[in-house]
């Protein structure tokens, strides 16, 4: 990108990727990276693009000062022109020039947008209705007997994993509803005479039919 944009700007110049001076006697325009920083991210429609910021010393070196100047120049107003640089002027300290071996020369600092968009994934398309697979349900009867077969009435029949809950009627009996029809063994929680029982049972094979629930209530 800053290449395309130095050759638009300064057609026909020499470039060096690399500190002022290295080749100055080869290349007039210098583009030294000095740093990367953070950059806000764009925003937009689907993903939002990644972004950084490239720093480039800018600085332009030749025989002819003349031509170097009016390089220079071209360059400066070019990249304030342009919406997505930023250019900064700071003079740069003596020891900074001595560590490239260079006497202080005019520079600027050319900031430009690095951005990687992102792919939206791949989103199968769906061609065919989605199709629900339901689950069997069944009737859950009973009969809930406590000690000597005696029928407990007025006891809560639970069945936790769906937190359905039913009482016996005076008979002891009790219907759970729309309960699934596997796994075959029920597990219950049985609610009578202040006490709290977890009991398994078996579904019997017919809706119609009833289970057999013992209470152990003074065990």
């Amino acid at each position: 990108m800053v290449l395309e944009w130095v050759r638009t700007a300064v057609p026909d110049a020499q470039i060096f990727f690399g500190p002022p001076g290295a080749q100055a006697d080869q290349a007039e325009i210098s583009l030294y990276l000095m740093a990367l920083a953070d950059a806000p991210p764009l925003r937009g429609p689907g993903r939002v693009p990644l972004q950084i910021q490239a720093q480039y010393l800018v600085t332009v070196a030749g025989s002819d000062q003349s031509t170097a100047h009016q390089q220079l120049n071209a360059l400066i107003f070019a990249a304030l022109r342009h919406p997505m640089f930023e250019v900064t002027f700071t003079a740069l300290s003596p020891q900074f020039w001595s560590a490239f071996h260079v006497i202080p020369q005019p520079a600027f600092v050319l900031a430009i947008p690095i951005v990687v968009e992102q792919p939206l994934p791949d989103i199968p398309i769906v061609r065919e209705p989605p199709t629900i697979d339901g689950v069997p349900m069944t009737v859950l009867r009973g009969v809930l007997l406590g000690p000597g077969g005696i029928p407990l009435a007025n006891a809560t029949v639970e069945y936790p994993s769906l937190q359905r809950k039913v009482q016996t009627d005076a008979r002891g009996e009790f219907t759970l509803r729309a309960i699934p029809r596997e796994p075959q063994a029920k597990a219950l929680r049985v609610k009578a005479k202040g006490k709290i029982f977890d009991i398994t049972v078996a579904q019997p094979a017919q809706p119609e039919e009833s289970v057999i629930v013992q209470v152990p209530l003074f065990d």
